[in-house]
């Protein structure tokens, strides 16, 4: 009985997800905190679309994704990381549109920092592999181009975007106060006085 208990604990072990496991970006919204994009709006685990309408599957040449989000270009998916993660991982490519003649440039930044450039896709590439390091990062973007034809057919699939969460995470550092009197004027009201008031900033 002893060694059974041995070997059913030794199964959960390995069945039990990592705390490192992959997390697909398209499972936590609450950390895209800024979208914008030319037309329509971010799919979750789908193309791009209009509200309202029936999305279609994310799909890149012939090949098609459970997970993933579909933006369109001109656009850009901000994604809050707080130092938490290890990689960043997708495969990108223009959205299969049944001859449509979409082109999109894929990029991808950390603080600041372009850390992949896929160059103009269309329709008829393969879908193209992409594995960034984020560690201690705060912030990642992904942009998303036309391709300088303008945005006709420009659905942008980040296909299984996922972050692979860190072992040493690295929170922020304390941003420095900001004094905004300089681009600033104090006012203030005092219904007992009819010659108007005035205000400093280091006033009480």
């Amino acid at each position: 009985m002893a060694t059974a208990r041995a070997l059913l604990g030794v199964i959960a072990m390995v069945l039990a997800p990592s705390g490192n496991s992959p997390q697909y970006l398209s499972d936590l919204p609450e950390r895209i905190v800024h979208v914008t994009q030319s037309w329509g709006q971010l799919g979750l685990d789908t193309c791009a679309h209009l509200p309202g309408t029936t999305p279609l599957p994310l799909q890149i040449g012939e090949k098609t994704y459970a997970k993933g989000l579909g933006s369109h270009a001109n656009g850009e998916i901000v994604v809050e990381l707080d130092g938490r993660y290890a990689w960043f991982e997708a495969e990108v490519g223009v959205q299969r549109q049944q001859g449509a003649t979409g082109t999109v440039r894929f990029q991808v930044f950390a603080d600041g920092k372009r850390l992949f450039d896929s160059g103009v896709m269309g329709e008829a590439d393969p879908p193209r592999p992409v594995r960034v390091s984020v560690e201690g990062r705060q912030e990642l973007r992904l942009v998303a181009l036309d391709g300088g034809d303008g945005i006709m057919c420009d659905c942008a699939n980040w296909a299984d975007a996922r972050l692979t969460p860190s072992t040493r995470p690295k929170a922020a550092s304390a941003d420095r106060a900001l004094d905004i009197a300089p681009f600033a004027a104090a006012r203030s009201w005092d219904w007992r006085r009819r010659e108007g008031t005035k205000a400093t900033r280091l006033q009480p």
